[in-house]
């Protein structure tokens, strides 16, 4: 299953624990960090970019809705808030979603389904990707690959034109290509969909 990278921030420490139980339960998510300080959280994200951002609005120092404003498209922001006065600003800012606090875990749980929707239908837009064939980086066209065979250790990337040999694993290569894209067919075979005759 696709995992998400995440960050919560909340000036409220018991908010941001009612977050962080939430963010436990979900699968698909992994925590890489919880924030009271927005500006520590705003260093955090320019070195280590996410998928989402949990995002208090009312905050001393900066207001979630500024950060949003800093951070643009580097992540999927998911407003949290205990004031609902602030929903069509968060949604002008192309916000993913906007929960209004105390929040449930359905609520919450739809929310982080959203991100993961969104991610997988992005994905599915990648036209290339680039593997090591020995010391260099080749870049593959996703509508060349034919099929994938593995082979111990190494992955057969059977194009339409030639063959190309790199040193990976089958859950390696599963996490590069978009699974709209292609299909496990085998414990050892990866087809590309549009490819399949029957």
């Amino acid at each position: 299953m696709k995992q998400l990278t995440c960050i919560a921030v909340d000036d409220e420490a018991k908010a941001l624990e009612v977050i962080k139980s939430h963010l436990h339960k979900v699968p698909f998510l992994q925590p890489q960090g919880f924030f009271t300080d927005a500006l520590a959280a705003i260093t955090f994200i320019q070195q280590h970019p996410v998928d989402v951002l949990f995002l208090d609005i009312q905050m001393p120092d900066i207001t979630g809705t500024q950060f949003a404003r800093l951070i643009g498209d580097k992540a999927q922001v998911i407003f949290t808030t205990a004031y609902s006065d602030y929903a069509v600003e968060g949604f002008e800012l192309k916000a993913l979603d906007y929960l209004v606090k105390p929040i449930p875990f359905g609520r919450f749980f739809i929310s982080c389904q959203r991100a993961l929707e969104k991610m997988n239908k992005e994905e599915s837009t990648l036209t290339y990707t680039y593997i090591k064939d020995g010391f260099d980086w080749i870049r593959i066209e996703m509508n060349d690959i034919l099929f994938l065979k593995s082979d111990g250790n190494y992955i057969e990337f059977h194009l339409a034109d030639r063959k190309v040999i790199s040193r990976m694993t089958m859950k390696e290569v599963l996490e590069l290509l978009p699974a709209a894209l292609f299909q496990q067919v085998h414990r050892s075979y990866i087809v590309s969909k549009s490819k399949i005759q029957r």
